[in-house]
């Protein structure tokens, strides 16, 4: 494995992908075959800070793609409400050393900075449409930016930039639903994992009768293409991934964790 992941050209072509949402409920678990659950664990919390705007047109471009001071404050506030989603998700990751890693919608940064965390001393790329969201990840992982050990740049999940088989590790937390062309931008997001590498694709919101309504809300809302669990998995195993299907399903979150065969 190279120390630094190799760019192709052809760089900087927008698309629209980024961040998530949120909401609460308590509900009882689903039996979900083939995927591990998560019992006892507590209900989410709306995202309830932000002006009107975040319910319109003009939100669904914010949640996409935070621009301004709203952006950032959005951004700052996803950093802190999605870092248990995160922790939780990167749980379910094997105790393997992974050396070279792309987040692919970085949003604020935080995820990159548990990453960091978690693999010490690995190389770390960041992926987003978002200039506020570029600047902000640098921001918040400066150190490491400064090592020389984090790059992120302003780039589509569409059009990834760097060569095939490049990373140990590609995260995708609380962004595919925004992805343009889900079938194609998959597979550009698992033709970068090398031979034996993972990915992982995270969100907060999965189909499911008991959260019907919040869900429908959030659709409305946020502009979110939500995908069944198992639609998901079969889409990923024909990216040619080994995938598991772990839901906290009090909570409505589902990670997918998938091997490269």
């Amino acid at each position: 494995m190279a120390t630094s992941a190799k760019y192709r050209s052809n760089r900087h072509k927008e698309s629209r992908f980024i961040a998530g949402t949120a909401s609460k409920s308590t509900h009882r678990r689903e039996t979900t075959t083939g995927a591990d659950t998560e019992p006892n664990v507590k209900p989410l919390k709306l995202l309830n800070n932000f002006s009107d705007t975040m319910h319109t047109d003009r939100g669904h471009s914010q949640f996409r793609k935070p621009v301004g001071d709203e952006g950032r404050v959005l951004l700052e506030e996803m950093n802190r409400h999605h870092r248990e989603l995160s922790e939780w998700a990167l749980s379910k990751l094997p105790a393997e050393r992974c050396a070279m890693i792309l987040d692919i919608g970085c949003g604020g940064g935080m995820l990159i900075s548990l990453l960091n965390d978690r693999f010490k001393g690995a190389d770390i790329y960041g992926v987003d449409i978002s200039e506020e969201s570029v600047e902000m990840a640098k921001k918040v992982n400066s150190r490491i930016v400064e090592e020389g050990r984090c790059h992120i740049t302003l780039d589509t999940v569409s059009d990834l930039p760097f060569d095939d088989m490049c990373f140990d590790l590609v995260t995708a937390f609380e962004t595919y639903f925004f992805w343009p062309d889900l079938d194609n931008d998959l597979r550009e997001a698992a033709s970068k994992v090398r031979a034996g590498g993972y990915i992982v694709i995270v969100s907060e919101t999965y189909p499911h009768p008991d959260f019907e309504e919040r869900n429908d809300e959030a659709v409305r809302l946020y502009g979110l293409n939500l995908m069944e669990n198992g639609v998901m998995k079969d889409m990923m195993e024909r990216c040619g991934m080994d995938v598991t299907v772990n839901v906290a399903e009090e909570r409505n979150w589902v990670a997918f964790v998938g091997r490269r065969r």
